[in-house]
């Protein structure tokens, strides 16, 4: 497995207006270094420098961190304007206005399509995500503006597109979340809305592509990753008691992109019930770590067979742990976990092949090994501005 390099970045987002009007015209010079931060701001770097043009914008970026979706809302105008950008570069693609206040929660593998949804009430205490009793789902992309929209009585989010298309291009279903009770959310299950019917059903079980699964469910989202070669998307949810009976029991919710869903459930060595995790894809494998210093595996090829169960093959422990989640990435030979400032690194059988010690801890690294932390940076020095929170996602230029 080849040693990641050390790197840092920063952030940049935007304010509301009409998009063509309100966003600044492309640097000159390509931008190599682009993050999002813990409150979604985006950022571009280049050259040691670093502008916050678009502090305004919520990022969120696609699957395959390949472009960004931008969203903001005007104060009082009931509008929401949204941008794509490429990753890191910066290029914007598009734009578009919509009417109402609404939120990005899902996007297409790479962000060519989003989907929208308006914005709920603040979460109460003992739920697990905000009210809404009506729910307006608008997808739209940078070159078609709106393909789809409909409104629903209940609380529902969009989770993610199906990969099958209508003949013009409109995904054929949308995934959602459909949180329970509407107006004081304690559970959640998976709904699947057709876009040619606007009808609602339960997605199939995964394995037997037969089932329908008509489940409740309970958690708090901590990490997602999605394997594009399989069309599966992972969410890894800790355990909560919100149920009547109690569900505290933390799972890893995978979701085929063609229609279906499993759980998978982690070692209890990692203790994710109680403790935050992380998730990361790396050749055949689904890594999942834990704050303890416990991480594991699932070969993914068993979770679509079967005749094989879907179990976590193996797990160790590699760090006495730390209060935060990991920071985690993977490859086609395994894994690499930071644990603060301790870079550990993990072959796809469990194997500790090497450790190192940091100039500072780590909160993100790019899919190429690239990292970032608070504190430090190895490409010159740099300001850390005040409009940037602790970096959670980083993309470099290969």
């Amino acid at each position: 497995m080849r040693r990641p390099t050390l790197l840092l970045a920063l952030v940049l987002t935007a304010c509301g207006g009409d998009v063509s009007a309100v966003l600044p015209p492309p640097g000159p010079e390509p931008q190599t270094v682009a993050v999002i931060d813990a409150d979604g701001q985006l950022g571009l770097v280049a050259d040691g420098a670093v502008t916050n043009e678009y502090f305004k914008f919520t990022a969120r970026p696609a699957l395959d961190a390949s472009t960004a979706v931008l969203y903001t809302s005007g104060t009082g105008t009931g509008r929401t304007w949204v941008s794509w950008a490429s990753l890191p570069d910066g290029r914007r693609l598009g734009g578009l206005e919509l009417s109402g206040v609404l939120e990005a929660t899902a996007t297409s593998l790479d962000g060519g399509l989003a989907a929208f949804v308006n914005v709920a009430d603040p979460a109460g205490a003992g739920t697990i995500a905000g009210a809404r009793t009506t729910s307006r789902i608008v997808a739209a992309s940078p070159t078609d503006g709106i393909v789809y929209e409909v409104e629903l009585d209940g609380n529902f989010v969009p989770e993610a597109f199906g990969r099958s298309a209508r003949p013009d291009g409109t995904p054929e279903r949308i995934f959602l979340l459909e949180y329970l009770p509407a107006e004081a959310p304690e559970r959640y299950r998976v709904r699947v809305l057709e876009t040619s019917t606007g009808e609602l059903s339960f997605p199939l079980n995964l394995r037997t592509k037969t089932d329908l699964v008509d489940q409740e469910m309970a958690g708090y989202t901590r990490s997602q990753v999605v394997s594009a070669e399989d069309g599966l998307l992972f969410t890894l949810y800790i355990g909560t008691d919100g149920m009547p009976d109690g569900h505290p029991h933390a799972f890893v919710h995978t979701l085929d992109f063609a229609d279906g869903v499993w759980c998978l459930v982690p070692d209890d060595r990692l203790d994710l019930s109680h403790l935050p995790g992380a998730l990361a894809v790396g050749g055949d494998r689904l890594y999942v770590a834990s704050a303890n210093g416990w991480i594991g595996s699932f070969p993914i090829p068993a979770i679509l067979d079967i005749e094989r169960e879907p179990i976590m093959d193996w797990s160790v422990q590699v760090h006495d742990g730390t209060p935060g989640a990991p920071v985690l990435t993977a490859d086609d030979d395994g894994a690499t976990i930071a644990y603060g400032n301790r870079l550990i690194e993990v072959t796809d059988d469990g194997r500790v092949t090497a450790e190192s010690v940091l100039p500072g801890p780590v909160t993100a690294m790019s899919a190429n090994g690239d990292m970032i932390g608070d504190d430090w940076t190895t490409f010159g020095e740099l300001d850390r501005p005040d409009w940037l929170s602790t970096v959670t996602h980083l993309f470099v230029a290969p």
